[in-house]
């Protein structure tokens, strides 16, 4: 499987670039690196699997369609991952998503609907391609686990929702055994069509600010640093030199 990283805080294997932490945690909060973290391992779990038919395309940015965390475009059509990172015990029924709640020893509606949010990305995408006419009939759309540690409740959700050690069955079944609606040809256009209107990635100065040296010091400041410091060893030394006459003369 092909993996595109459209992340200006990522490199093309999907590991953080050196000095993204803070600027990454300004936009997306501190929790960043765990979200990331996730997304590595579900995209690994999937590429396990994959061969080089699917390409799957990560936090591209589409105007009228907005951020989407994973696309996956194959043989059997475009599919929109959208990964759920905590854990704890969680149901879905129908298009509700619920929390447990420990203290009330119930379930109870979470504003923060992965359900909603997938198929509201996959309908504006679906609009998106098919404007544009696009072999694509449908685009379906998964809310995907990526701690091992989350417990599901399914009572009928209108989306896939896929717990982490499912996800091998979720590509088998729902993908890999999926009906054949794109050749190679279509699979290439909508992935050249979403790479060229997707938003270019911020033009960040990681370097700038990224820490560096010691105690997040550059190399210049180091040298400055110890010049001073051994013109007061200089003048220390002088100074005991004279204490130590003074006290001998005398």
């Amino acid at each position: 499987m092909h993996i595109i990283n459209r992340s200006p805080y990522l490199d093309a294997d999907g590991e953080i670039l050196p000095g993204a932490n803070k600027l990454a945690a300004e936009e997306f909060g501190p929790n960043w690196k765990k979200l990331i973290s996730g997304e590595n391992r579900i995209a690994a779990a999937i590429d396990a699997i994959l061969d080089e038919r699917y390409v799957l395309i990560r936090e591209a940015n589409l105007p009228m369609v907005g951020p989407i965390e994973m696309i996956l475009i194959g043989p059997t059509g475009v599919h929109i991952l959208s990964a759920h990172h905590l854990g704890g015990m969680y149901k879905a029924e129908g298009e509700e998503w619920q929390s447990y709640d420990s203290r009330q020893m119930q379930f109870s509606r979470d504003t923060d609907n992965p359900i909603e949010r997938a198929r509201a990305v996959s309908s504006h995408l679906r609009e998106v391609l098919h404007s544009r006419s696009l072999p694509v009939p449908f685009v379906n759309a998964a809310v995907v686990m990526s701690s091992v540690d989350t417990k599901l409740t399914l009572e009928g959700p209108v989306v896939n929702i896929i717990a982490f050690n499912e996800i091998e069955h979720f590509i088998s079944t729902d993908i890999l055994a999926g009906e054949v609606i794109m050749d190679a040809g279509d699979v290439s256009t909508v992935e050249g069509f979403i790479l060229e209107h997707a938003l270019e990635p911020k033009n960040i100065d990681l370097e700038r600010s990224a820490p560096s040296g010691f105690f997040g010091m550059k190399r210049q400041q180091l040298i400055v640093l110890g010049v001073m410091a051994v013109l007061d060893l200089c003048l220390l030394g002088g100074f005991a030199f004279l204490v130590l006459r003074n006290t001998l003369g005398s």
